[in-house]
């Protein structure tokens, strides 16, 4: 009996028909081939993009965090901490210091007295020094919980109030808003803390208010305030900040400071003690016990 013959393996098929269907298969097994590698391609890209995109998140956390870390200096402090104030002796030097600009004290720092005009003290009273820096999210707290009550205290005769700017951030603003301060201290010293409790309420802690802030004060901010808190003229100010006037004492407070085995800003002292936890009430605490040794 004879059947018919399979046309699939190519029986039957004429010399140029078996290979006009050679061709078709070899085109056909070519585009898949192609198409193979196509997606291996596109499948290398993904893999590529995502592990790229896994690394550099990666690299931007451990980044951020270090700076954060480097930037505050090791300060650690939260505004949730509370319970009895822990006090570490300090013994500050003044070997790093020259030059010191009109009313501050031997350490750079600038005292307020009940006058509320820089280079002035209470007597017989605690001695508060808070070291700080405006772009420091901690100092802002710190101002924002603190301020009010501190210079009150100071008013009353209580405690003498001292402010020390010292450069940790290292960026324009804080050398410029330091700066500041201290030619207000010097120019303007009745108007000195009415512009630092301005400048940190009105124009810092808006920023930091949500974390920290993406953007830095606009310079012209400085001015500003110092005209809206009194100062007449501010071409004196300007040129100062232009001119970095106090750029040589702000470097020589930062290495007096780290000197002095300070680490991280704010740095709190009540009478040459060091308060580690200050938030929560605790440095309020700290002080009335140191008022009623």
């Amino acid at each position: 009996m004879s059947g018919k013959q399979n046309p699939g393996n190519g029986a039957g098929l004429t010399k140029e028909q078996r290979r006009a269907r050679a061709r078709e298969v070899a085109k056909r097994m070519a585009a898949e081939e192609a198409a193979r590698k196509r997606r291996n391609i596109i499948i290398s890209w993904i893999v590529g993009i995502v592990v790229v995109a896994l690394v550099g998140g990666l690299v931007w956390y451990i980044v951020s965090e270090g700076s954060k870390q480097s930037a505050s200096q090791g300060s650690t402090t939260s505004q949730s901490a509370s319970g009895d104030p822990q006090l570490t002796a300090t013994k500050r030097g003044t070997d790093n210091l020259a030059n010191l600009p009109q009313n501050t004290d031997q350490y750079g720092g600038i005292p307020v007295g009940s006058s509320l005009k820089a280079g002035t003290s209470n007597e017989g009273v605690p001695n508060v020094t808070v070291y700080y820096d405006f772009m420091c999210i901690y100092c802002n707290q710190l101002e924002h919980q603190y301020a009010d009550q501190l210079t009150e205290l100071a008013k009353e005769g209580k405690i003498t109030l001292t402010y020390a700017p010292v450069r940790i951030f290292q960026d324009e603003f804080s050398s410029k808003a330091a700066q500041a301060e201290y030619w207000m201290a010097e120019n303007q010293p009745d108007l000195f803390l009415k512009f630092h409790n301005q400048m940190f309420s009105e124009v810092m802690w808006p920023m930091f208010e949500n974390g920290e802030p993406s953007t830095t004060p606009e310079n012209s901010e400085l001015t500003r305030v110092a005209k809206e808190v009194g100062v007449k003229d501010t071409s004196a100010l300007q040129k100062a900040l232009d001119d970095d006037a106090y750029a040589s004492f702000l470097t020589a407070q930062g290495k007096q400071f780290q000197a002095d085995g300070f680490t991280g800003t704010p740095t709190v002292l009540i009478n040459e003690q060091q308060l580690s936890n200050w938030p929560g009430g605790v440095l309020l605490t700290a002080i009335n016990q140191a008022m009623a040794k």
